[in-house]
């Protein structure tokens, strides 16, 4: 549901937000959360990839179980050649400094909702303790 529900570049952004302390050890923050953006965004990929590939193969009478995993390989591969045509495509320059439109901020919403999901949760296991 969440990678349905979330942009790539909403993704990239928490990503970002969460790795911001480490940058302060010399790690390439914007660059790591890009790659854990896409990783998690080729999930679903992959997955319809491997169904397609499990229906193409019942389909010609062939055994699952006894398959390799070459063709969901070849696939990521394929998929990965793309994203690095695409990314070239969009003169993305490994080191440059990203800048965002609307910088994210902790705000009052922001703290409300943690309280109540977090009054939630100890609500949830006191309950579960008491029962």
């Amino acid at each position: 549901m969440f990678l349905a529900s979330t942009t790539p570049t909403a993704m990239t952004d928490a990503f970002e937000s969460l790795l911001s302390p480490f940058a302060r050890f010399g790690l390439h923050t914007q660059e790591t959360a890009l790659v854990m953006s896409l990783a998690l965004r080729f999930l679903p990929t992959l997955g319809v990839e491997t169904k397609a590939i499990i229906d193409a193969q019942s389909a010609r009478g062939g055994s699952v179980e006894t398959g390799s995993f070459v063709p969901v390989f070849a696939a990521a591969i394929r998929h990965a050649d793309n994203l690095s045509l695409a990314l070239d495509a969009r003169c993305y320059e490994e080191g440059a400094t990203r800048t965002h439109w609307r910088v994210m901020r902790v705000t009052g919403m922001d703290v409300a909702v943690a309280i109540v999901v977090l009054v939630y949760l100890v609500a949830l296991v006191v309950l579960g303790v008491l029962l």
